[in-house]
């Protein structure tokens, strides 16, 4: 049985592994497209266009409650799942 929990084991940790490179990409991602977002604002905000102003700042805040869910996700999986390296240093 020693031997199935420590398949099962090593398949937990295979596919945490795969999430965390999957929420890292996509963690990329918003903060990327976050950044363009606040860039767009600033424009907007120095042209005057208050109606682009009150666009973007709702998008802005959708852009940051979805990179503080992933952030979220990244710490709860590295809370059950630790790192082979973080096992190793700790």
């Amino acid at each position: 049985m020693l031997g199935n929990e420590q398949a099962a084991a090593v398949a937990d940790s295979q596919q945490a592994d795969y999430f965390r490179a999957f929420l890292s990409g996509l963690r990329a991602d918003l903060e990327s497209d976050l950044a363009k977002q606040v860039r767009r604002l600033t424009v907007s905000q120095n042209a005057g266009d208050l109606g682009a102003v009150n666009v973007l700042r709702r998008a802005i805040r959708g852009a940051e409650a979805d990179l503080r869910s992933v952030v979220g996700m990244v710490d709860a999986l590295n809370g059950r799942f630790p790192q082979a390296s973080d096992l190793r240093t700790g």
